[in-house]
């Protein structure tokens, strides 16, 4: 994230990090010399507008706590992206007296090209939202708003972990690729660039989906035959039922790691 931020313009020296790992810090120094690096995150806060909480969720709640007087004193734009952690949660651990916004980003974030929600609690400015919104894009191909935690659950069910559907279907064509008889070097070049090229043209042609396929999906021919195959599996009964399950494991998470 802070390479994405840095290349939109972010200048180094305004940015903090926190970390308890010196070799952790040592890293940030060597990528980006004009980070300031530490490993007390109170001094880290008391010149933020925005803490960006960026840890495990086992750990968020020690975290926050360690900061919540600075925080209180500073009063900044506290984000999460702690997955599983309900805000209001956090909302809770900081007395309930900050501005907090939860973001579910994904791992597309790495290239620039990740998708990212938020929700904000009502103390978050629309300054705040909009800075908000300027950090995400900084990595983010897409950056939505959504409302409260029971649609971040909902979000981290198609995007935070989608990255992994499309990964494990990639790896499936590549194997049934190879298995047909073309060498794995082509059908993984060839399976890569047919997913990116698909996801483009229906980001950059605003069609729907369905309308796409259809088009491409002659009578009689093979792509139909491969659809065919994919409905007659249940494939959809399967993505529908995949969601569900990434679903309920996050809101058994946020019990897990979320109790006040």
């Amino acid at each position: 994230m802070i390479s994405g931020m840095v290349s939109s313009g972010w200048p180094e020296e305004r940015i903090w990090v926190s970390d308890l790992s010196a070799d952790v810090r040592a890293s940030y120094y060597e990528k980006h010399p004009g980070v300031n690096c530490t490993a007390d995150s109170v001094e880290a806060i008391r010149t933020a507008d925005v803490v960006l909480l960026a840890v495990k969720p086992q750990i968020l709640k020690t975290v926050v706590e360690s900061c919540k007087d600075a925080i209180l004193d500073k009063d900044p734009l506290v984000i999460s992206v702690a997955a599983g952690i309900r805000m209001d949660d956090i909302v809770n651990w900081l007395d309930g007296g900050a501005s907090v916004a939860r973001v579910m980003p994904n791992t597309p974030c790495q290239v620039r090209e990740g998708a990212a929600a938020i929700c904000a609690n009502d103390r978050v400015t629309d300054t705040q939202r909009r800075l908000a919104e300027t950090i995400m894009a900084s990595v983010c191909g897409c950056t939505v708003w959504v409302e409260g935690d029971a649609q971040m659950d909902i979000v981290t069910a198609i995007s935070g972990s989608g990255p992994a559907y499309f990964f494990l279907l990639i790896e499936s064509m590549i194997e049934a690729g190879v298995k047909l008889g073309l060498p794995r070097e082509i059908t993984q070049r060839l399976a890569v660039q047919t997913a990116y090229g698909a996801a483009k043209t229906v980001r950059d042609t605003h069609e729907d989906p369905k309308g796409l396929r259809l088009k491409v999906t002659s009578k009689g021919g093979t792509t139909e035959k491969a659809i065919n195959t994919f409905e007659d599996q249940g494939l959809r009964r399967i993505v529908g039922n995949a969601l569900e399950g990434a679903r309920t494991r996050s809101q058994e998470l946020a019990e897990k790691f979320g109790s006040s």
